[in-house]
């Protein structure tokens, strides 16, 4: 490491720094999606060994991916999407729990813009006017 410089791929906005994790990422996604559609209640993840099968018989190009790489990375999806699970629970919980007091709910559409004071901003100069 010279200079500073990291050897890691930047992850991206799903959370997963390789291609390996992404494709694998987008399997469990669909996945999920589909055992949430047909089970009641909370979602929990099978055993590793059953998501790597799910994985290789869904994208036969896994299928010729080494198995410890392959568990590896389902492992770390699993780890992510169980973050990213959590985080939506608790997310959903809270404006639910914000809502119970005696106020309305602002439902006309307008919004409250004090708040946005604290968001970055970009200043764009048109030099181009007319």
């Amino acid at each position: 490491m010279a200079g500073g410089i990291s050897n890691k791929r930047p992850r991206n906005s799903s959370g997963f720094s390789s291609d390996l994790d992404r494709r694998v990422g987008r399997l469990l996604r669909d996945y999920m999606v589909e055992e949430q559609a047909t089970t009641t209640g909370p979602f929990s993840f099978p055993s590793t060994s059953k998501l790597v099968d799910y994985v290789r018989e869904v994208d036969m190009s896994l299928r010729r991916q080494k198995l410890l790489q392959l568990e590896k990375s389902v492992q770390r999806v699993v780890g992510v999407l169980r973050r990213q699970q959590d985080n939506q629970q608790t997310q959903s919980a809270a404006p639910s729990a914000a809502h119970t007091s005696d106020e309305e709910p602002d439902i006309d559409g307008s919004m409250d813009f004090d708040d946005l004071e604290a968001v970055p901003t970009m200043e764009v100069k048109d030099n181009g006017a007319m």
